[in-house]
């Protein structure tokens, strides 16, 4: 009878042992994909990455021979590789107004073509000028120390030319609305006073808004030629990871340079 005991005994605790290992082996098998996955993930960030910093230096090298066949009005490029696929965007500069160098009517009336009222087009222009200019005197729409004290904004505006577009949030009638869609049509790249129309970024004209800005006299807005100046967007997808690059490159700086990069900006997350 003992022996029948025991024996059911040393059943129970093989059984036990093998259900223990069954829950170890299977635990041990969902970290292994867990780990798994986590590896594969952080590979197609890494390439990603990569694949992103190849996009930029494959069309800098291009701009440089000038043989592309590319638009470079902001026009989406996909490329399909053997790591992932890689979206190119080339925007000149020339295509875009210079805030440190536009006149205010100038930008009124880019912003009036774009839809704003002539009040809002006036205040934005007028405070973009008063910004950068180095007097305290304010123009008709403008904002100068004074205004901005008053507002409890010490120190501004900074009286000088605009280091980035950045700084548009900081005037004083600006709002995140109102960057959001003045921002991408002005660089401070171009330092040229006018616009090439040729190069207008291809997704944010309208056919009606080009043709308004072309019946513009040239003293109304100056034409400019081909830019020097690029700014250069290149996203690559990887695995379901994203990585971009916005990288603006000046071509032939001097004599002894074939370029010069202006600004790299990197932002990475997971792809929609």
């Amino acid at each position: 009878m003992t022996s029948v005991k025991q024996q059911g005994a040393a059943l129970l605790i093989v059984l036990w042992m093998i259900s223990l290992l069954m829950i170890l082996a299977v635990s041990f098998s969902q970290t292994m994909r867990i780990e798994t996955q986590q590896i594969k993930q952080q590979q197609g960030a890494l390439i990603s990455k990569y694949l992103a910093s190849e996009g930029i230096w494959r069309v800098i090298q291009a701009l440089v021979d000038e043989q592309h066949s590319w638009l470079t009005n902001g026009t989406v490029y996909q490329l399909n590789t053997d790591k992932g696929r890689l979206f190119i965007q080339i925007q000149d500069q020339n295509g875009l107004l210079d805030v440190n160098y536009a006149s205010a009517e100038l930008i009124t009336t880019l912003l009036k073509t774009k839809g704003w009222s002539t009040h809002t087009a006036e205040q934005y222009a007028d405070q973009i000028v008063d910004w950068r200019d180095s007097d305290n005197e304010r123009l008709a729409a403008g904002a100068e120390r004074l205004h901005y004290k008053a507002a409890g904004r010490e120190g501004l505006p900074k009286n000088a030319a605009f280091n980035s577009l950045e700084e548009l949030r900081l005037l004083l009638s600006m709002d995140e609305q109102g960057y959001q869609k003045i921002a991408p049509l002005m660089t401070v790249y171009s330092q040229q006073p006018g616009l090439n129309l040729s190069v207008l970024p291809v997704s944010l004209y309208s056919e009606n808004e080009r043709k308004r800005l072309s019946d513009l006299t040239n003293e109304q807005l100056p034409r400019l030629p081909a830019g020097r100046c690029f700014v250069i967007t290149s996203r690559a997808e990887v695995r379901k990871k994203m990585a971009s690059l916005k990288v603006a490159v000046l071509l032939n700086p001097d004599q002894s340079k074939d370029y010069a990069i202006l600004s790299w900006q990197e932002i990475t997350g997971v792809a929609s």
